[in-house]
């Protein structure tokens, strides 16, 4: 199927007012307010600067090694550069971590922490470098040419079912990675979603990734999804937020690819648990503890809620449809695991590598969008 005719929604900024043609590391930006913290006690500082130190490669190298090309997004915590290896020539982006008089960002520290940790993979974003150029930091990634926000909000691409397949797998693979080490990526969005060239999916906006045991519940943590691929637990706060969290999240994106347009678009969290309870169903009996929240939708009205996904993906394949249905789940404890994706009848026979890429816009015809959705939105 040809996804070049599918309507779209008007948007404005999308994935919770991202930016947009951003090729280098995710910006993890969050919705509602939700803090993403930092060092300001004096004794910390010092803490940080020292894991950072510690994380800083043996290449001898520093910010002279590099030729800055071009600004390409002003970050959460940062601006993000693509640059060029002096010595041979190849790209990188550079993101400069943000200083406000010293104090630097938890997010960037657990970043680099949680990269080094799962690279290298290949459907992981790789952190080459941590440069110290006069106790200022800056994180060096291996530069990629797309991000499948801004790919999609382009028109520039049209995407085949089997092109889909081969997105969905290198996600899902690039998830159970993350799940394989016990973490929790927690902001997964198509702007976090990296594409090359010969169309290589790679993970990246690691800033609220957590640690965290395959069965551990994590009632306290702070979020960082943006709304409108958040799982229903953790909008409603509940215990049950495991691993199964970030499934959801893909399956809003791989829903969001095959309809052209996101699977839910929302202003709040009430909205958003509203329009899931309208498509999926209505939430578990447990969760109605919290019902006399005022975060909470009216828990009568989503009790005869009728779960619509597969009227709603009808058009898709009909394996990708029943991968689809099992993953959109109100319910955590049923909702199946990235392994289980990985295992499913439309990805197990998925080979990435044998897959022919789509027709990807040339560098001026996307560079030429991208500074138009920086500047304005879609």
């Amino acid at each position: 199927m040809d996804r070049s005719d599918k309507p779209s929604k008007k948007r404005g900024r999308t994935d919770d007012d991202d930016d947009g043609g951003h090729r280098g590391p995710g910006r993890g930006g969050t919705s509602g307010g939700e803090s993403t913290g930092s060092y300001k006690n004096k004794e910390e500082q010092p803490q940080f600067e020292e894991m950072m130190l510690k994380m800083t490669l043996t290449h001898g190298l520093s910010l002279p090694a590099f030729k800055f090309i071009s600004d390409t997004s002003c970050g959460l915590h940062g601006s993000v550069y693509m640059v060029k290896y002096k010595e041979d020539d190849k790209l990188a982006a550079i993101k400069e971590i943000c200083q406000d008089h010293k104090v630097l960002s938890i997010s960037d520290i657990n970043e680099a922490t949680m990269l080094k940790k799962l690279t290298p993979h290949q459907n992981i974003m790789s952190l080459l470098d941590v440069v110290n150029n006069n106790g200022k930091f800056y994180l060096v990634f291996e530069y990629l040419e797309f991000d499948l926000r801004s790919l999609l909000d382009s028109r520039l691409i049209s995407l085949m079912d089997h092109q889909v397949a081969s997105l969905s797998k290198q996600l899902f693979q690039g998830l159970y990675h993350c799940h394989q080490n016990n973490i929790l990526h927690m902001d997964l969005k198509p702007s976090n979603i990296l594409i090359s060239q010969k169309f290589q999916v790679k993970l990246t906006g690691f800033d609220f990734s957590r640690l965290i045991s395959a069965n551990d519940s994590l009632p306290d943590v702070s979020k960082g999804e943006s709304l409108n691929y958040r799982a229903p637990e953790v909008l409603q706060d509940s215990e049950d937020y495991r691993m199964v969290a970030d499934v959801w999240s893909c399956g809003c994106i791989i829903g969001g690819t095959f309809n052209g347009t996101d699977v839910f678009i929302s202003e709040n969290k009430l909205e958003q648990l509203n329009d899931i309870y309208e498509l999926c169903g209505p939430p578990p009996s447990r969760h109605s503890s919290n019902a006399n929240s005022p975060s909470q939708p009216d828990q009568k009205q989503a009790i005869v809620c009728q779960r619509h996904v597969r009227k709603l993906f009808r058009s898709v394949p009909a394996a990708a449809l029943d991968l689809l249905d099992s993953i959109l789940v109100v319910d955590p404890l049923i909702r199946i695991s990235a392994e289980e994706a990985l295992g499913s009848d439309w990805l197990k026979d998925v080979n990435p590598e044998r897959v022919k890429p789509p027709k990807l816009p040339t560098v001026r015809e996307y560079g030429k969008f991208c500074q138009i959705y920086r500047n304005n939105g879609i």
